[in-house]
């Protein structure tokens, strides 16, 4: 199956039902299906079976019909973002045939790619030939939608910071599972109205994108993400779901009258962090009838397990349970499977797994092995069979022969402080190896190095304590909105 194709049924079904709603207008089912058609046309007419189709522009409604388009013609999909450097950008563009761009992006590509660039109108007009012109030349009998299955339709990145992105390639039915795991979770329909306001160049906000129309609901997106306009969205339509990431949770909230509150329900479906128990607090009280979900997951994944309304009362520290679907193991270094309540490295097993990296077999054949994906997080599983994380092996501190893990100081700083994005790197040491050190946005005073002090003495081991603190003008980020580690400890060296 095409995951595009149940548009089309939509379309027949229910054709004047809206489909998207972008910051300049709205589009319903059907006409979205008829230029996602006229795209289908456009790109066969380059007689080649199988294009990679990018798209460098920010999220608005003919970005949306494009994708849809590409995928129903057999093609595979590729975005690229903005935010990328000139390397990153240089070296992604070599997967693409052909280029679909916001005309303000131009100059970033320009001496990059010698493939057809076709721009999408955002502003002041600059080109004499658009998208919509392009779009509109092609009409007639649409082609065959492709068969979908287990062909490839979407090549993504992996966030880098001082290197290339690793590219992965996923089948339209390692998504169509996704959307079947989650239906009994999220429970999105076609009286659903889904708010995806962050970049498609973040994997996150694409597929719920696809989720969204995949279900025939109403779908709003925009341009940039705006806090403001996101609670404008709220309180102006019959928002039903909102995805978001930790730190669009807290921009929301810091946009808050300190008095106001939302009463209509809603289901916020959060991932990329952990919210602390704090953020989850604050928007219990902005929303009284909030249903948060929050699931761990990863772009080669897809979802691992969740966190439901019910499980943030019942074990707040966990990250729930596995995803329908989905089967989970604890393994040591040998490979070997651990009991309960013993820390190793997290394996999973579903059908929503990404196909490989796109040339270079070594790393596929590191993170595929045997049906399961080795996710490179050490974990733990309960006896009643709760998820909880315990870092990244990466991101581990050897300090003096002890593990340290930085994800750990940093929930403890978070939930017991006013501080509400804070970072733990090691430093070297040439006695202890590496030393833990605490990175903060906002200036540090002596009363709140005595109240870290204070958290340290209460919540962790001694070897465990931040041996120093650095404040910083702003965090560097990765492109799916993580702190960028590798290039933060390279601000902290300089």
């Amino acid at each position: 199956m095409n995951i595009v194709a149940p548009i089309f049924d939509y379309a027949e079904k229910n054709p004047d039902q809206l489909a998207i709603v972008d910051e300049r207008s709205t589009t319903s089912y059907r006409t979205l299906a008829y230029t996602m058609g006229q795209v289908m046309i456009g790109l066969n007419k380059y007689n080649k079976p199988q294009m990679t189709v990018g798209v460098l522009a920010h999220t608005h409604r003919e970005v949306i019909e494009t994708l849809c388009g590409a995928v129903a013609a057999g093609h595979i999909i590729v975005v690229l973002d903005p935010k990328w450097s000139q390397k990153q950008l240089k070296e992604s563009l070599k997967h693409v045939d052909i280029l679909f761009i916001d005309e303000q992006f131009r100059d970033l590509v320009r001496n990059h790619t010698t493939v057809d660039v076709i721009p999408y109108r955002t502003g002041e007009s600059i080109s004499t030939f658009y998208y919509t012109d392009w779009r509109d030349l092609h009409t007639g009998t649409f082609p065959t939608l492709a068969v979908g299955d287990t062909e490839p339709f979407y090549i993504g990145f992996t966030s880098g910071t001082t290197s290339n992105p690793k590219s992965f390639i996923r089948h339209h039915q390692s998504w169509i599972e996704s959307f079947t795991a989650c239906h009994s979770v999220f429970k999105i329909d076609q009286n659903s109205h889904v708010v995806a306001p962050g970049s498609i160049a973040h994997s996150l906000f694409l597929f719920a994108v696809f989720h969204a129309l995949f279900n025939g609901a109403t779908l709003y997106v925009l341009n940039q993400y705006s806090s403001t306009k996101s609670l404008k969205l709220i309180q102006n339509h019959p928002v039903s779901h909102m995805y978001l990431v930790p730190t669009m949770a807290e921009s929301l909230l810091a946009s808050l009258e300190p008095s106001e509150q939302h009463t209509q329900p809603v289901s916020l479906i959060t991932s990329g962090d952990k919210l602390t128990t704090e953020t989850k607090g604050r928007l219990q009280n902005a929303w009284p009838d909030v249903q948060l979900f929050e699931f761990y997951g990863a772009s080669e994944l897809s979802f691992v397990s969740v966190s439901t309304p019910s499980d943030h009362l019942r074990n707040p520290e966990s990250v729930g349970k596995p995803f329908p679907s989905v089967q989970l193991e604890i393994r040591d270094d040998s490979g070997n499977p651990l009991p309960p309540e013993q820390i190793g490295t997290l394996h999973v097993k579903s059908n929503m797994l990404f196909s490989g990296y796109i040339n270079d077999d070594n790393e596929t054949a590191n993170v595929l092995i045997d049906d399961w994906a080795v996710t490179g997080d050490l974990a733990k599983l309960s006896h009643d069979g709760d998820l909880y994380l315990v870092g990244r092996k990466k991101n581990r501190i050897i300090s003096g022969g002890w593990n340290i893990f930085p994800e750990k100081i940093e929930t403890i700083v978070k939930t017991y402080s006013s501080l509400h994005e804070v970072a733990v790197i090691g430093l070297q040491s040439r006695f202890w190896g590496e030393i833990p050190v605490l990175v903060i946005t906002e200036q540090s005073n002596d009363d709140q190095q005595s109240t870290l002090r204070s958290i340290y003495k209460e919540h962790l081991p001694r070897h465990e304590w931040p041996r120093r603190t650095y404040t910083i003008d702003a965090f560097p980020y990765t492109s799916s909105g993580k702190i960028a580690r590798a290039r933060l400890k390279e601000l902290i060296q300089r």
